[in-house]
């Protein structure tokens, strides 16, 4: 498993205001934090050009004042010649409370050049729940 942990000093600090926005970057000058990162990613399973792997991710920021001082994701994903097809869940605790999500994604190749990735997202928070469609498309010259 390849593991990676960095530690970034000085990274600035955007507290939240009494109203919860965003402080501006005049309000944040001079306030200094710490973040830490740490992941690590394992093939499971083989068989020619297919591949299914597992990941598994942290971070955190030493002041609780950032708005996303805390982040975590586990996930797994399957990959073939054409396609790549994943599922994971997300933790994010900010300011304003904990989020959880769960992605499920697939990334098809359509031609040498192209290829289009749809994602679904499942989010819950203290606003409630929601979900999210996106999609990517990629083009390589």
């Amino acid at each position: 498993m390849e593991n990676i942990l960095r530690v970034l000093p000085s990274i600035p600090v955007n507290p939240i205001n009494e109203d919860g926005e965003m402080a501006s970057a005049d309000e944040s000058k001079g306030k200094t934090t710490c973040g830490w990162w740490i992941y690590g990613e394992q093939s499971v399973w083989k068989a020619g050009d297919k591949n299914i792997s597992c990941m598994v991710q942290y971070s955190e920021n030493t002041s609780h004042q950032n708005a996303c001082y805390r982040y975590a994701e586990l996930g797994g994903a399957y990959q073939d010649e054409k396609n790549e097809c994943g599922l994971s869940g997300q933790y994010a605790r900010f300011q304003q409370g904990s989020e959880y999500s769960l992605e499920v994604t697939w990334k098809r190749q359509l031609t040498e050049s192209i290829s289009l990735q749809p994602s679904f997202q499942y989010i819950k928070n203290d606003n409630g729940d929601f979900t999210a469609l996106s999609a990517r498309l990629y083009v390589s010259f």
